[in-house]
């Protein structure tokens, strides 16, 4: 499984995981790397095409996922990444800290 890296060898896993800051604020640190994201812990992508949005994150601590995928009126909405943010946010706020 590529979430938990059975999938890859661990060295391509380990580069895959490698992670640099892009943003943080309001208790959301978000890091990017070889085609993955690392919102508070959470590990994965979000994705848009015209008129629909995703995103899908495990949380490997927790060997929790959430998914959320949105019928949309434009490609570029960021409507499923906030709700996956509220709904990890609810689900598992020992991730935030700081809060929101």
């Amino acid at each position: 499984m590529l979430a938990t890296g059975t999938l890859l060898s661990p060295s391509t896993q380990a580069l895959r995981l490698h992670t640099v800051p892009l943003a943080s604020g309001g208790g959301i640190q978000v890091r990017y790397g070889l085609g993955i994201g690392d919102f508070n812990g959470f590990l994965g992508h979000t994705g848009a095409i015209a008129g629909y949005g995703s995103a899908m994150f495990y949380l490997p601590s927790r060997d929790a996922t959430i998914i959320v995928l949105g019928n949309l009126s434009t490609p570029f909405s960021g409507a499923p990444t906030s709700i996956f943010v509220s709904l990890a946010y609810d689900l598992f706020p020992e991730q935030f800290p700081d809060g929101l």
